[in-house]
């Protein structure tokens, strides 16, 4: 069980001339040591991995960089795997840095027009269930844009990323820079979007109904729940106190794999004792913490970098 990663990195105008120098390094220096290099500093020194970079021939308008790598063992997967980059993530460069959180909004930034392209996939083990999909993000100022959309299919997440910026000075600087600085940290926050996932129960989904008169009983129940379990989730993404009969509300109480349809007809203490043996067969195996180990994923990249 492990996790491997394929992607290609694809550059145009100024930056196809970053990713020959980039392919160049890399053949000087050996595509596979490149590549370790990359994991060891990752922190993943038992991953092997390798670069497909041609030789770089007179002056082209486009040039590309296919990598891929392969790590033993299970890996904990908190965020999306971007695989081996050899160019700024979309968003990063164009209009500032968005690593560099010790710049200030009155520092001024080298600023360039340009658009940047990201699609991103991964593909999971058949026993394992997407806890939930990211949002996505929409950010956007009189200078650049940024879009990011998730989506599930079967087994396989995927996020397209996407930034352009449209700039007529070389600095970004006074007010343009402190509204760039504010939409970079969305950004950056954006790269941070948690993904994780949960071993399979095993269990089918329940479906439960309740009575109006159950609802403050349910709602109370589950909150004492978080309470003593520490899971502060159960009342931020299950909020029954506010549902309606017929309302349909799949999120289950604190628990992935216990789903609850809200129609009227009986009460809900069935379900919710269930619900509570699911948690406690989860705890002692500890397959509902968010940061659990994930074997078994592949991964795929593509970028798309062009400047105007």
């Amino acid at each position: 069980m492990h996790l491997s990663s394929e992607g290609t990195t694809t550059a145009t105008g100024v930056f196809a001339a970053q990713l020959r120098s980039a392919g160049a390094r890399i053949q000087a220096g050996g595509a596979e040591t490149a590549a370790g290099n990359m994991l060891k500093q990752r922190g993943l020194p038992n991953a092997t991995g390798t670069f497909n970079a041609d030789t770089p021939v007179g002056l082209v308008s486009q040039y590309s960089v296919g990598s891929k790598f392969s790590a033993p063992g299970s890996l904990n997967v908190r965020v999306m795997e971007s695989g081996l980059r050899v160019l700024p993530a979309a968003g990063d460069f164009l209009m500032g840095p968005i690593g560099n959180t010790k710049l200030k909004d009155s520092d001024p930034t080298p600023c360039y027009s340009g658009r940047q392209v990201e699609d991103l996939t991964l593909d999971f083990p058949a026993n394992r269930n997407l806890v939930r999909l990211p949002q996505d993000a929409d950010v956007k100022t009189a200078n650049l844009h940024y879009a990011s959309h998730w989506s599930v299919n079967g087994q396989t997440l995927s996020v397209h990323r996407e930034f352009t910026s449209n700039i007529d000075q070389p600095l970004c600087s006074g007010d343009i820079r402190k509204e760039t600085m504010a939409a970079l940290a969305r950004i950056r926050d954006d790269y941070g979007s948690p993904v994780s996932f949960v071993v399979k129960s095993g269990f089918v989904p329940v479906t439960a109904s309740f009575l109006p008169s159950d609802k403050f009983d349910v709602s109370r129940r589950c909150a004492h729940h978080a309470k003593r379990s520490g899971n502060v989730r159960c009342r931020s993404a299950y909020r029954l106190a506010n549902a309606q009969p017929g309302q349909d509300a799949e999120r289950g109480f604190c628990c992935p794999g216990v789903r609850i349809s809200l129609t009227q007809g009986q009460r809900i203490d069935d379900a919710f004792r269930y619900h509570q043996h699911v948690v406690a067969r989860a705890e002692s195996s500890h397959s509902r913490r968010e940061d659990h180990v994930f074997p078994g994923a592949t991964t795929a990249r593509r970028h798309l970098y062009t400047t105007v």
